[in-house]
């Protein structure tokens, strides 16, 4: 059986999903999901459950859903792809993994990752923000390449975000050794944050802003995947970190300089700039727009909020296990061969996340998710109760 691994956040589910899903089973014959749990990479609390986005992807061609583990489903890109090139190689039986990415061209992304880790191509970076301290390091890298190659279209690879984790993806194997073969699929239709609907494609960004404001467009997602949505938002859907926001600004009341500095990637004088936007602020919306310049991203603002939010005063740590949210019949089968393979432990009972070091910080992670949920009732300890979703 040939085993493809899919990286995906799924927040929320929707048609362009399914499409890049459709188009991978073309290459293999089952599909693994290693997918965000409840907080996402942009720095925000996904708008669904990890199980309810986990069953989503069971009713439309994934067989069995890992947890990206975390706190790497919050970082930066390189870290995101670390953890999830570690949990994909762990378990022993992946043998592809597929990303969607703006360029199409899996020859032109992993010579882009080649170019990164050169020498010369990190002095240059070196270089532009020693030149002009306000420049962002994604613009950075996207002036070094254009320079390194002198292509202008190599450039734009460093532009789309599917394509940027894409040359992460390729880094991160080749990092830990993998065997397992990137392959990438056209992005079509619709582009990453864009504003447009396109016969029945959207963005997960679009979809999210119309979930939020209480009436989205069922035609941009999967009939089964629009009820389950309506399930959740009947109960305590959508989940958002705004909707934390007096706990969460108290936390920021309570911080001082040396709090900040602890924190992963604090560089260059971010951890100062978040301790001026945080004092006697009166809102998340306040604080952002106090922090915000050319030099940082907006999204890495959000995942610094939540790094100060859940205490991750002791960096990102080693995977530790494979955490199952989902399977049907084949994802079963997967899981009796993983088992004999991984190189992880794979934990399918969730009391038996109590075991390792990160345990703390996943019971911080679900309080927190409690108190994004629109309308409360959420247990606390979530977390530790939920188990797999599984189909027959």
């Amino acid at each position: 059986m040939r085993i493809a691994a899919i990286v995906a956040e799924y927040n929320p589910f929707h048609n362009g999903h399914k499409l890049h899903i459709e188009r991978t089973r073309e290459e293999c014959d089952a599909v693994v999901a290693v997918m965000s749990g409840n907080f996402v990479q942009r720095g925000d609390a996904a708008v669904f459950s990890k199980h309810s986005r986990a069953n989503a992807a069971l009713l439309n061609g994934v067989d069995l859903v890992v947890e990206l583990p975390p706190p790497y489903s919050i970082a930066c890109a390189e870290l995101f792809a670390k953890g999830a090139a570690v949990t994909a190689n762990a378990l022993g039986v992946v043998d592809m993994l597929s990303f969607g990415s703006e360029y199409g061209s899996i020859d032109m992304i992993k010579k882009a990752a080649e170019i990164i880790e050169s020498v010369e191509f990190n002095e240059k970076i070196r270089a532009l923000t020693a030149f002009d301290k306000s420049i962002s390091y994604p613009s950075a890298m996207a002036k070094a390449m254009k320079n390194a190659t002198g292509n202008g279209d190599a450039a734009l690879l460093l532009s789309g975000m599917n394509n940027v984790l894409g040359i992460e993806y390729v880094r991160a194997l080749k990092a830990i050794g993998s065997g397992i073969e990137p392959m990438t699929v056209l992005r079509e239709k619709i582009g990453h944050d864009s504003r447009e609907i396109d016969s029945g494609f959207a963005s997960a960004s679009l979809i999210r802003e119309q979930i939020y404001e209480g009436a989205f467009n069922r035609d941009l997602v999967p009939d089964n995947t629009y009820s389950i949505m309506c399930g959740e938002l009947e109960h305590f859907a959508p989940y958002r970190l705004k909707n934390a926001e007096k706990a969460v600004v108290y936390k920021l009341w309570q911080m001082d300089g040396a709090e900040w500095e602890r924190l992963p990637d604090m560089g260059g004088g971010l951890s100062s700039r978040l301790v001026a936007a945080a004092k006697g602020v009166g809102s998340l919306d306040e604080f952002f727009e106090r922090a915000k310049c050319k030099k940082y991203t907006h999204a890495r603002l959000r995942r610094s909020l939540l790094y100060a939010i859940l205490g991750l005063y002791e960096g990102f740590g080693e995977v530790e296990y494979v955490r199952v949210l989902g399977m049907n019949g084949t994802g079963k089968e997967i899981l009796r061969q993983a088992k004999k393979k991984c190189s992880l432990p794979i934990v399918i009972k969730p009391a038996e996340i109590n075991k390792y070091a990160n345990c703390k910080l996943v019971q911080r992670m679900s309080q927190l998710y409690a108190l994004c949920s629109s309308s409360g009732g959420i247990r606390a300890d979530a977390e530790f109760t939920t188990g797999p979703v599984v189909i027959n």
